[in-house]
């Protein structure tokens, strides 16, 4: 019985600044089946004979954030259709999967787009590469190589990308699943929380691992499996925490008055990727790791 496995890929959508929002976040079958036989011609110029494994694209719009969660769910349900998909990989090549739907009936929950995360300036469309488990092992290797230098998508399928969804470009590209964590912790770290995404990081690898965060700019964190625990600093704790990254008492200053926004801040991207921080009250000196969160 021949052994088959499978590659996660995204289609990176740059929207173009100041663009409106996309018109529609999901393609109808028609459209979808147009979409991936253009993506599959991207693929085969970039990497000739990976047109023999099958590829399936959700042509659905999603922030970052939702493709990044504990489990993958929206990965793992584009897997669950291809398993449930009629047919097999052919002798002359594989299938050509899309899937599509409408804005009240999208493929399955998991592959419905989170409405809190609204549509940012980068967009992503899920796809997956499957086949015999030794082919799809040569390509991987080939897609971590090359993807993020050379994967842009052909100046056709930007088009019709654009002109089914509505949408403004300024790139679209290829990633692999660890371009686009690498993507996103560039993100992060340009953004001033980068210490955030080790945290999101660990659970996404490692969903029933215990770990934590005390980073003096954030609020102490601590992971146990799917619980997360966000310390609640007594002011007296806060100021010296504080005062190790801002010398000014200026901006000490400012730093305390924003503190309240900065944990919000922290709550609202973790919650986008799944983790949703319980809100633990500290003693003054107290510790999320020298207390018992069982």
């Amino acid at each position: 019985m021949m052994h088959t496995t499978s590659i996660p890929l995204v289609m990176a959508l740059e929207r173009r600044p100041q663009s409106p929002s996309p018109t529609r976040d999901v393609l109808s079958p028609e459209k979808a089946a147009a979409l991936v036989q253009k993506i599959a011609d991207d693929l085969v110029r970039l990497f000739p004979g990976i047109d023999r494994l099958d590829l399936a694209a959700a042509t659905i719009l999603f922030d970052p954030a939702q493709l990044l969660r504990p489990g993958w769910p929206a990965d793992a349900m584009l897997t669950e259709l291809v398993a449930r998909a009629p047919g097999s990989t052919a002798e002359d090549g594989g299938r050509l999967l899309a899937f599509g739907g409408d804005a009240d009936n999208y493929p399955a929950s998991a592959l419905t787009p989170d409405p809190a995360l609204g549509q940012g300036a980068l967009l992503l469309l899920p796809l997956r590469i499957s086949g015999n488990a030794d082919d799809v092992a040569t390509f991987s290797s080939a897609l971590e190589a090359r993807l993020f230098d050379h994967g842009m998508a052909g100046a056709a399928t930007a088009l019709l990308v654009q002109e089914a969804f509505g949408i403004e470009l300024e790139h679209a590209r290829y990633l692999t699943r660890h371009d686009l964590c690498a993507m996103t912790a560039m993100q992060y770290e340009h953004a001033g929380i980068g210490a955030l995404w080790r945290l999101i990081e660990s659970a996404l690898y490692e969903p029933a691992g215990d770990d934590s965060l005390d980073a003096d700019d954030l609020p102490p964190l601590r992971r146990m499996g799917g619980v997360l625990w966000l310390g609640e600093l007594d002011d007296a704790d806060l100021r010296p925490r504080l005062a190790r990254v801002f010398d000014d008492a200026s901006m000490l200053e400012a730093a305390l008055r924003r503190w309240p926004a900065r944990v919000a801040q922290v709550e609202a991207v973790l919650a986008a990727h799944g983790l949703n921080p319980q809100r633990m009250p500290l003693d003054v000196g107290q510790s999320l790791d020298a207390i018992s969160l069982a």
